[in-house]
């Protein structure tokens, strides 16, 4: 009884302890619930009508879609990453914003439809997949089936290489069927909705009409370009037209942009930077003075060299220009002075006498192959007594050469110069040297079994030839150059740390201010500086306040600063803008002119002086004038004789006669007309549905 007694003395305590606790239980597992809502939203890159993809699920898209790239661009320069990026968020949009109008429609792609496009090998989308070229680049449909047949063989039949390679294409595989079922989707989609369009018979009837006519007439034009400079237009005058204008041509799509004016600071050679390159270039003269056979090879073989090792007599249109004087009258092993020449330090070696040689062979091949040397040169042999006993070069070259890409044209190369790659020493001395038209030699591979016949079928007139070597080294800025123009940048800009001082400074240093507009939000890179880090510039741009001034930025061999002068963000570019004021303040000169012109054409109708058209209505544009389709509706709708009222058109106002009419043979194409409007109505559907949709971007917090 005591204890109780003591708890309910205590009892206003205890209830104080257990809401605390309450309180913190409820606190505790709302911040955690708020950390975790926060988490999940810091991982999603975007959503589409509230479709969301995390950035796991959007760098594995990115790394598949650049695998494939890689493959499909090897031994060339693949786009840019931030390329492939946008590529992949466009396919996430398209693909989400199809897929809700297919589910709300009850449409789907099955396995059955892609399975079916698959084996009919036809489609275009099939046509453009790597893995089913042919090593010209040719879509083979055979290897469409050859490529499913293996990796749906089961693995137990499969040996290790094997399996890792079909676990490879599966890979491969799965990518591009997720693309055709994609791309089925649209193109069904595409398909329901232009199929639901056609011209009404009254349109093509009327248009069938118009085309069969042709008429002739006269007219008087007034041209905008000839008058509008003299014309002033005020700023209410560009307010309403700008209202009027800014739907149609200032509509910004990707929330608005940014402009920077920034300085470049390239990165150039100083004067010691060419005097330190010049005495290196003149320790290397002295090392190819003295240097034997066996070191010159390994000098002038150096891959970081500007020039290739050209051991070989070349003719003087081959020779460099700046060495084709040494080559031909200076001793053999001379070294010529150090040269300085389009940005490179040279220096050559005369390595043999002048010669006369032919410049050029024409050659035929017959490439053969043995278990060993002695194997491969007993079957040169057998071809040669073949050819002793009357038998054709072409015909054994196409049964017997390895070389498939000679073969089929009977061995024939072609022209070939000194230099040229066979893989044996002896091939220019013997080609080049004592051969004559119609001799067949034999050279034989210093590292395999592999034996070459070589048939001169014909060879140029003799020319002087030399052989020089060349080495060079590019004149490129010094560490200390790049840290002395990289303290000039941050100088710069710890100097002029506003906008009205960095404009101001840059004035009265003589440095040019670029423009970089306009910078949208996820811009990969700034084209006009490149694709070298300039997403940097971008981000700093989209975080900063106008007048505020950048640190350096590092952009291929320059650095470059700026000061963010203008942000744009809502629907439409703003009256400000330079591009928009351009066009605003044109489009108002215009209008002006036009309603001048007009009245000063309406009274008149002496045509005396007028050009003289003829309009065929099939045609897009007016012969002499361009396109203006209200002039062309115009003349369609009079008669003969018949003067119209002054035509308000693009670049000009006119006023029109017609003169006479004749019928034509031309007639509609309606089966092509309707076919454009459906094509034009697929492709716009895509832009359609884009401008309707809920589309949240977040890329800009991961890139």
């Amino acid at each position: 009884m005591a204890a109780l007694q003591n708890i309910r003395n205590h009892a206003s305590l205890l209830i104080g302890i257990v809401a605390v606790a309450l309180l913190a239980f409820v606190v505790g597992d709302l911040l955690t619930s708020t950390s975790s809502i926060i988490g999940r939203a810091r991982s999603i890159v975007g959503s589409v009508n509230g479709k969301e993809i995390s950035i796991m699920d959007f760098n594995e898209k990115e790394k598949q879609f650049s695998d494939i790239i890689k493959q499909q661009y090897a031994g060339q320069q693949a786009p840019h990453e931030g390329d492939i990026r946008e590529y992949v968020w466009n396919k996430f949009i398209n693909d989400a914003l199809i897929e809700d109008e297919m589910d709300e429609i009850g449409m789907a792609v099955t396995n059955e439809e892609v399975k079916n496009l698959v084996s009919s090998a036809n489609h275009p989308m099939l046509m453009s997949i790597p893995l089913f070229r042919d090593q010209n680049g040719r879509f083979n449909p055979s290897q469409v089936s050859a490529f499913l047949q293996f990796i749906g063989m089961p693995e137990e039949s499969l040996n290790d290489n094997q399996k890792a390679q079909q676990q490879q294409l599966k890979a491969q595989w799965a990518y591009w069927e997720e693309q055709i079922k994609s791309q089925l989707a649209n193109d069904k989609l595409a398909n329901l909705v232009a199929n639901a369009v056609t011209y009404p018979t009254a349109v093509t009837d009327l248009m069938d009409q118009i085309s069969s006519t042709e008429k002739t007439a006269v007219v008087i034009k007034k041209s905008y370009s000839s008058a509008n400079n003299d014309i002033e237009i005020s700023d209410s005058e560009k307010k309403a037209v700008y209202e009027k204008m800014k739907k149609q041509y200032f509509s910004l799509e990707n929330g608005g942009y940014r402009s920077v004016d920034a300085i470049i600071f390239n990165v150039k050679p100083s004067q010691q930077d060419y005097e330190d390159a010049k005495a290196g270039m003149e320790e290397m003269r002295e090392q190819i003075k003295n240097a034997d056979d066996a070191d010159l090879k390994v000098i002038f073989s150096d891959p970081t060299s500007s020039f290739a090792y050209n051991n070989y007599f070349r003719a003087e249109k081959d020779i460099e220009t700046a060495f084709q004087s040494f080559a031909f009258n200076a001793k053999k092993d001379s070294v010529s002075e150090v040269l300085f020449e389009a940005g490179d330090f040279m220096v050559a070696r005369k390595m043999a006498d002048v010669k006369m040689a032919p410049d050029s062979a024409n050659i035929s091949l017959i490439v053969l192959a043995g278990a060993t040397k002695e194997e491969a040169n007993q079957k040169a042999d057998s071809i040669k007594k073949c050819l002793n006993n009357g038998e054709k070069f072409e015909d054994l070259a196409a049964k017997h050469s390895l070389d498939q890409s000679t073969a089929s044209k009977g061995g024939e190369l072609g022209w070939v110069k000194e230099g040229f790659p066979l893989g044996t020493e002896d091939f220019d001395a013997k080609v080049f040297g004592s051969a004559k038209k119609g001799d067949v030699l034999t050279f034989n591979m210093p590292e395999n079994p592999m034996t070459f016949l070589v048939k001169v079928n014909n060879l140029t007139a003799p020319v002087r030839k030399a052989k020089v070597l060349i080495y060079g080294t590019k004149l490129e800025p010094s560490t200390d150059t790049y840290t002395d123009m990289y303290n000039a940048a941050n100088k710069f800009i710890i100097d002029n740390n506003n906008k009205e001082k960095f404009i101001a400074g840059a004035e009265a240093q003589n440095l040019d201010i670029v423009h970089l507009t306009p910078l949208k939000e996820n811009d990969p890179y700034i084209q006009i500086l490149g694709q070298n880090n300039t997403r940097e510039i971008v981000k700093w741009a989209w975080n900063h306040e106008i007048g505020a001034v950048s640190g350096v930025f590092e952009v291929g061999d320059s650095y470059v600063v700026g000061t963010l002068v203008n942000k744009v963000d809502g629907e439409y570019a703003p009256l400000s803008e330079e591009y928009v004021a351009k066009e605003v303040e044109r489009k108002a000169k215009n209008e002006a002119c036009a309603k001048k012109f007009a009245e000063e054409l309406a009274n008149v109708n002496d045509f005396a002086n007028a050009d003289t058209i003829s309009i065929d209505f099939s045609s897009r544009s007016v012969a002499g004038i361009g396109r203006e389709p209200k002039l062309s509706a115009t003349i369609s709708a009079i008669g003969v004789d018949e003067v119209s009222k002054p035509i308000v058109g693009d670049f000009g106002v006119y006023k029109v006669k017609v003169l006479n009419e004749s019928q034509s043979n031309s007639k509609t194409n309606v089966y092509m007309l309707n076919r454009d409007l459906k094509s034009n109505v697929a492709n716009r559907m895509f832009e359609t549905l884009r401008k309707g949709a809920d589309v949240e971007d977040n890329r800009s917090n991961f890139y």
